[in-house]
């Protein structure tokens, strides 16, 4: 930057201010001064005059630099302005263009020479215009940052919805406007909310359609409870205990099945607690058993859940387990007990089941294959994924049995 130069009528001024203010604060000289203080007073002089050439030469430098910073800075500020991913635009009282960003012409889909000195009005949808005029008079108004939305008329589609936030300039003769194009936006929102609304409708669908299958299945295993209990009166009025034991053995099993639908039906058919399905099939049993003494269920609490198609095979093994202490073990034991645990090892359920009658005779826990009940169990439990099962006798018979929890039940 080149030094700036005084005009000669400036250094005139300028010699003429300093001499009257030197007339005014000036004291008394003496009229004669020795050598040696015409020389002190000279020294004086120049170390001063020296001083103020380094003091301006230190301003001139500050000077430099802040032009340069400023210089700087306005250019940071165009770029950042013109490059903004907002659309800006400056207009006049009268709603016309006096300045605009890049991004504000990409808006627009004009050159930015272009639109200098047009009305904003004349890029807004005809349906819109009264309403942008009366929110810039708000603007105005109440000379705050308020916002509205409007659509504009663009070449490359039929409209453009547009988020804009204005205030009032701190000339307090134009308006600052902030454009977004905000169409792709409102239009995902759309779609999400008509993708909602089918999604609730579907779910509704669903869920009557549901409600009506548990009704019918529910209805028809009571159909069967019914044709069974027919039977059964019928088997007893003929002596025929046979036909009688066998209709209470499937009687239990369907009052175990309509037990596990009813559990599954009010989860929504979402997993639920093994813990529970055990509590609710075990008591099932135990209290539509005659026992001399009454039946303690002891269940230890864990947070293991099963899938509906695992429950419905547990609930008819955890039945004719309950079953068959009923028969066996409740009829022998002065305080009968049925015990159950349920662990999770590594990828892998543990239930183990105890009652504690006199326990299952050897050929029992060689095979477990010769009764039908205990047989039902093997083959339940070999249908569960990873599915075994052994027999031991423990104070009482125990039954261990080990599955693989299905993916999307929580273990």
């Amino acid at each position: 930057m080149k030094k700036k130069q005084l005009i000669p009528d400036d250094t005139a001024r300028l010699r003429t201010k300093a001499e009257e203010e030197y007339s005014r604060k000036r004291t008394s000289i003496p009229e004669t001064i020795s050598d040696a203080e015409a020389h002190r007073l000279l020294h004086e002089l120049q170390v001063h005059q020296i001083e103020l050439e380094m003091q301006n030469e230190s301003m001139r430098q500050i000077m430099e630099k802040a032009e340069h910073a400023a210089r700087q800075y306005a250019d940071l500020y165009e770029e950042i302005y013109d490059y903004s991913p907002s659309g800006y635009f400056t207009l006049d009282r009268a709603g016309v263009i006096r300045k605009l960003n890049l991004s504000g012409a990409t808006l627009l889909e004009r050159e930015r020479t272009n639109v200098v000195g047009v009305s904003f009005n004349l890029f807004i949808e005809e349906e819109d215009e009264e309403a942008f005029k009366r929110f810039l008079e708000r603007v105005f108004a109440e000379q705050r940052k308020i916002s509205t939305e409007v659509h504009l008329r663009v070449q490359s589609r039929e409209t453009m919805l547009v988020h804009i936030e204005a205030r009032i300039a701190e000339d307090d003769n134009s308006y600052l406007l902030t454009a977004i194009d905000i169409t792709e936006h409102v239009m995902i929102e759309d779609e999400l909310r008509s993708l909602n609304a089918q999604i609730r409708k579907d779910a509704f669908i669903k869920n009557e359609l549901l409600n009506e299958v548990n009704h019918r299945v529910k209805n028809n295993l009571m159909t069967i409870i019914g044709l069974v209990l027919a039977e059964k009166r019928h088997a007893l009025d003929d002596r025929n205990e046979g036909t009688r034991l066998v209709c209470e053995k499937i009687e239990s099993r369907i009052r175990g099945l309509l037990k596990v639908h009813q559990m599954l039906s009010d989860h929504h058919w979402d997993p639920i607690a093994l813990s529970e399905l055990a509590f609710q099939i075990c008591s099932l049993v135990i209290d539509n058993s005659p026992t001399p003494e009454k039946v303690s269920l002891e269940i230890a609490e864990s947070n293991i859940e099963v899938l509906p198609r695992e429950a419905n095979n547990l609930a008819l093994i955890l039945n004719e387990l309950t079953v068959n202490s009923s028969k066996y073990a409740f009829q022998q034991s002065v305080k009968p007990v049925v015990s159950i645990v349920i662990l999770q090892e590594n990828d892998l359920v543990m239930l183990e089941y105890r009652d504690n009658g006199p326990g299952y005779p050897p050929e029992v826990i060689q095979d477990g294959s010769h009764r039908v009940g205990l047989q039902l169990i093997r083959q339940l439990v070999e249908g569960l994924p990873d599915g075994d099962i052994s027999f031991r006798n423990d104070g009482g018979a125990v039954v261990t049995m080990r599955f693989h929890v299905a993916e999307g039940a929580d273990a």
